[in-house]
C-alpha cells in the first residue's frame, strides 16, 4: 500500500476544494468580467485603457457611444484597469476596474463617463449612482 507521508497538504487542499460550492470556487477560478463604458458628454473623448498585462489602445468615443471589453480577473484580487480620458484639452484618469473594489459589485460592470467623473451602474437601485471623482 502506498504511503501518504508527505501528502497531507495536498489531501487537505482536495478536501477543501471538494467542499466548495460552485460560486465559492470562483475564488480559485474567477468568472470572466465584462466592462462597458458610455460617453455621456457632448464632447468626443479619447480613451486609453490598460492593465499590467493588457493595453487596449486608444479609441475615440463619440457622444453616447459605448466601448466594451471582457477579461478574466485574477484569483488574488489584483486586477486593475486604468483608463485615461481626454477631451477639450482636459486629461483625466480613473481606475475603471479595481478588482478589490468591483469584484463583488459586478461581473457586468456598466459605467457612464461624465465630466465630473465616472458613475457605475448600481444593480440595487437600477441607476448610475455609484459615482467617483477622477484619480488625483
Amino acid at each position: 500500500m502506498e504511503s501518504l507521508q508527505g501528502r497531507p497538504a495536498f489531501l487537505l487542499l482536495l478536501l477543501v476544494l471538494s467542499q466548495c460550492k460552485a460560486d465559492e470556487s470562483d475564488f480559485f477560478f474567477p468568472k470572466r468580467a465584462h466592462l462597458t463604458m458610455q460617453n455621456t458628454m457632448s464632447d468626443i473623448v479619447d480613451v486609453h485603457c490598460k492593465s499590467g498585462e493588457d493595453d487596449l489602445g486608444v479609441l475615440t468615443l463619440q457622444p453616447s457611444q459605448t466601448f466594451s471589453f471582457t477579461f478574466r480577473p485574477s484569483a488574488i484580487a489584483v486586477t486593475l484597469f486604468c483608463c485615461s480620458f481626454k477631451w477639450n484639452n482636459m486629461l483625466k484618469y480613473f481606475d475603471i476596474y479595481d478588482e478589490s473594489r468591483d469584484r463583488k459589485q459586478c461581473a457586468e460592470c456598466l459605467w457612464e463617463v461624465h465630466a465630473s467623473g465616472p458613475c457605475m451602474f448600481n444593480y440595487r437601485t437600477h441607476q448610475y449612482d455609484i459615482c467617483y471623482p477622477w484619480n488625483p
